[in-house]
């Protein structure tokens, strides 16, 4: 019966600390490196994010961007592990002249959702791939979902 065994440190490093940005723009952009224009979601979609991605609310006037890359720490799919891991990762959210860091983990620390705009909007993180594990190539994506809150 073969198997590995890893522990956290010795399987994944430490994690390098990221500060978040506090920097202001004129109003929100489409970036002009992204070969297309952000996905327009309607509440209660579940939708794919892909890695340096953005979306906005159809609706609402903001923007919604992945920029920096996911922590992630799960355990690889062909490994056994003593712990299963998380993602933590940040989304930009842009508004006006104003920018907003909304820190999403999965999983997640509650079941409601991270709350933004003053609490009006819900923000579920469902799912981070690829997988971490032998083989896996495809480009990180981001399976979200985004509710009115009650």
């Amino acid at each position: 019966m073969g198997f590995s065994l890893c522990l956290f440190t010795a399987c994944f490093g430490s994690l390098a600390e990221q500060s978040p940005r506090s920097e202001f723009s004129a109003s929100p952009q489409v970036r002009e490196s992204s070969a297309s224009l952000p996905q327009k979601v309607s509440l209660g979609q579940t939708f794919s994010l892909p890695f340096q991605g953005q979306f906005t609310l159809e609706g609402e006037d903001f923007l919604i961007l992945w920029e920096k890359p996911a922590q992630d720490s799960r355990c690889p799919a062909d490994v056994v592990c003593v712990w299963a891991g998380e993602v933590n990762l940040e989304l930009e959210l842009r508004l006006g002249s104003k920018k907003e860091i909304l820190a999403l983990k999965l999983p997640p620390k509650n079941e409601e959702g991270l709350a933004f705009l003053e609490g009006r909007y819900r923000l579920f993180l469902l799912e981070v791939q690829p997988y971490p594990g032998k083989g896996n190539t495809e480009p990180p994506s981001l399976k979200l979902k985004i509710e009115k809150s009650k």
